[in-house]
């Protein structure tokens, strides 16, 4: 009874832990806020038409996340997993959206678009993103794998 009850505690102890997203912080008032993290690559500041600045050690690199014209962002969540960056960002009155950024050349590796997200902050688990508890996302390539 006891070598069973060591093998299970084992088991769960081995279980990955999720890793939850993280709030961005937000600087100003919307529409026109700043959101700015740190991440172990650089400091980021995403402005709220979605314009991005990465400020490293040797200089500041620039990209744009993929958003609807004249949208504004409203609340935007982070986790860098795998040396990559992972976003969540709500863009005002138009839904919400996940990516994954490469965060050493600023490439989006895939961009999903998400439907009627609660607020809840994402989390990783294992090779999937919980997004709600109706909604999980691939980590992998951002495809949909569960939505009820």
């Amino acid at each position: 009874m006891t070598k069973l009850l060591v093998v299970c505690l084992g088991v769960i102890l081995s279980w990955p832990a999720p890793e939850a997203f993280t709030p961005a912080e937000r600087i100003g008032h919307l529409p026109r806020a700043f959101f700015r993290f740190e991440t172990s690559v650089g400091k980021y500041t995403i402005r709220s038409d979605g314009f991005v600045e990465v400020y490293t050690t040797q200089r500041k690199r620039v990209f744009s996340l993929n958003m609807p014209p004249k949208g504004r962002l409203e609340r935007v969540y982070f986790l860098e997993h795998e040396g990559d960056l992972l976003l969540q960002y709500d863009v005002i009155g138009q839904g919400s959206y996940l990516t994954r950024v490469e965060q050493r050349n600023r490439k989006q590796r895939w961009f999903t678009p998400l439907s009627k997200v609660p607020d809840l902050v994402p989390a990783i688990s294992g090779d999937i993103v919980i997004v709600s508890a109706t909604m999980e996302i691939s980590k992998a390539d951002g495809r949909i794998i569960r939505q009820d």
